[in-house]
């Protein structure tokens, strides 16, 4: 081929409307294959629901602590509190707040605070790849309405419902084939 200088050479489209329209299509299939959940994650439609019967259908077993448990928030800029105890305790900073969970009878007067919790355990160790198990507890009792409050360390996690939910939470996680040690009392399970 010969350049001639000044003169462009036309370039020719790669596609042909045909293609464009193909693409689109496809681009808009996807699109429909797609499914917004809370907080914002899009995950592919089947791929979600075949995580959560995987889950579903797995048995954890919970372990109460005893006593009761409070949530509290102290100003973000605070130093951890001494007086926070218990058999669980948890210290999270942000930029926004220092929250505090602990034994309920530990916490002063003064302080801004949740009292009124029931804390679990799950007992695990679970590897951190490990897909649903959070799924396998919060979908039952979210269908129950009954609201918790999660807190997961490294090799498991708590889980906290309000103690005037814990009857109702224990018979619903029982019901859903998983296994609650409930300290002294009786193990329960499914």
């Amino acid at each position: 081929m010969i350049r001639v200088p000044g003169k462009a050479r036309r370039r020719r489209h790669s596609h042909s409307y045909g293609e464009k329209a193909q693409r689109r299509q496809g681009r808009e299939a996807q699109a429909r294959l797609l499914t917004n959940f809370p907080h914002g994650t899009l995950v592919a439609r089947g791929h979600y629901n075949r995580a959560v019967d995987r889950a579903s259908s797995r048995q954890l077993t919970l372990a109460a602590l005893a006593g009761g448990y409070a949530i509290c928030r102290l100003p973000a800029t605070a130093s951890a509190p001494d007086w926070a105890a218990g058999d669980f305790l948890s210290i999270t900073r942000t930029a926004d707040e220092l929250s505090v969970v602990c034994a309920a009878d530990a916490v002063p007067p003064a302080v801004r605070c949740e009292p009124g919790w029931s804390c679990f355990k799950l007992l695990g160790p679970f590897a951190f790849d490990e897909v649903g198990v959070l799924a396998t507890i919060a979908a039952p009792l979210a269908a129950a309405a009954i609201g918790i409050f999660v807190i997961s360390t490294f090799d498991t996690d708590y889980l906290l419902v309000k103690t005037s939910d814990r009857a109702r939470a224990i018979a619903t996680l029982v019901a859903a084939g998983h296994a609650v040690d409930r300290g002294g009392e009786e193990r329960t399970t499914p």
